[in-house]
């Protein structure tokens, strides 16, 4: 097989590994908003739980989260799960777990006083945090969110091992035909190099617009 139809046939799998993320991504964040939120105003059994679940899944490898869901579940539910279902899921959970420690630290980050002055003005939780609180905490985290989604499109490559028709998946099937792994490897690395470094000139981009929007 020619280079040439080698860096088409696993520039397909791009979109694959993009859609993976940008799904798992939007998840995770809104996923994260919703605890971060939670676990700032409430002590209770849920916020418990929401702890645990944190630190599970930020205390064990992704590869193995994946398997849980795609093999194990299925036994407890009696249910199939399809792949791409498991993968979803799997990346946005163990997203979300990262991405709530992120929002947390930013949330911390903001004066009290802004709390207690939103509550004496009778604004409305569910506002208070979409128009005052939650601004701010994104442009304090903003950083550290493009982070996780840059590490969220690396992690994505753990889906060649359930058969999902990814980068990888393109290139060591590539590498099963041709016998020879180098090149669809080497290429599989350019293409995630690429993305990677996009990803974080655009990640400073956006940190320099809100640092020259905050002026």
């Amino acid at each position: 097989m020619f280079l040439s139809q080698m860096f088409l046939s696993i520039g397909t799998g791009v979109i694959h590994t993009l859609l993976y993320t940008g799904i798992s991504f939007i998840i995770s964040f809104f996923l994260s908003v919703f605890i971060a939120a939670y676990n700032q105003r409430f002590n209770n059994w849920l916020s418990t739980f929401f702890k645990i679940y944190v630190s599970l899944f930020r205390g064990t490898p992704v590869i193995v989260q994946l398997f849980i869901v795609y093999f194990a579940l299925p036994q407890v539910l009696y249910i199939e799960i399809p792949g791409f279902l498991a993968v979803i899921v799997t990346l946005s959970l163990n997203s979300g777990a990262y991405m709530v420690e992120i929002l947390t630290t930013g949330i911390k980050s903001i004066d009290k006083g802004q709390f207690e002055a939103a509550t004496s003005l009778g604004i409305p939780p569910f506002l208070m945090w979409k128009d005052i609180i939650l601004k701010q905490v994104l442009m304090i985290s903003m950083g550290n969110i493009c982070n996780e989604f840059i590490n969220l499109l690396k992690e994505t490559a753990i889906v060649s091992v359930i058969g999902e028709n990814d980068i990888l998946r393109r290139a060591n099937s590539i590498g099963a035909q041709t016998y020879s792994y180098i090149e669809p490897l080497l290429i599989a690395a350019f293409y995630y190099y690429i993305l990677v470094t996009t990803l974080m000139q655009l990640s400073r981009f956006i940190e320099r617009r809100l640092r020259y929007d905050s002026h």
